[in-house]
């Protein structure tokens, strides 16, 4: 699969989950410092001075064809590119991984800047987000138009 769009994965990155900030190597894999939404909805990502809301409703999209929200070749597209297993649940695809068996993971996509970036996350929790997952970064050279979809 051709992979030519992106640039690289990014290493080296800032996550604040709403109470506290975390220099990140590669993947933050942990929990939530509160369950409380109005708290944990202010997670962000910061790469070179950009910030990255990681629950505003205009820029996350959950991956998942339910309410038709993606297609089944993006979520294919999506998985392939940026290694993540399809799964297909009573007639709903969604994206996940093998460490990582949530059903919401997202995709947070920043076209506007000049750096062009993917961040794809999960969230997990037995009965309400307790965990996150930033499964990775990536820095794109241009966006291919499979990618451009809403």
């Amino acid at each position: 699969m051709d992979n030519s769009f992106i640039n690289k994965r990014i290493e080296n990155y800032i996550f604040f989950d709403g109470v506290n900030y975390f220099d990140v190597q590669q993947t933050y894999d942990n929990w939530l410092t509160t369950s409380e939404f109005n708290i944990y909805k202010n997670s962000f990502i910061e790469i070179d001075d950009l910030r990255f809301e990681l629950f505003n409703k205009s820029s996350v999209e959950k991956l998942t064809t339910f309410n038709k929200k993606k297609s089944l070749d993006e979520l294919e597209l999506i998985s392939i590119h940026f290694g993540l297993i399809l799964k297909n649940q009573s007639d709903c695809y969604f994206l996940t991984t093998k460490n990582h068996p949530f059903n919401s993971f997202f995709i947070v996509k920043s076209f506007s800047t000049p750096k062009k970036f993917i961040i794809v996350y999960g969230i997990g929790g037995s009965r309400f987000p307790e965990s996150i997952y930033v499964h990775g970064i990536w820095n794109l050279d241009f966006i291919p138009t499979w990618l451009q979809n809403n």
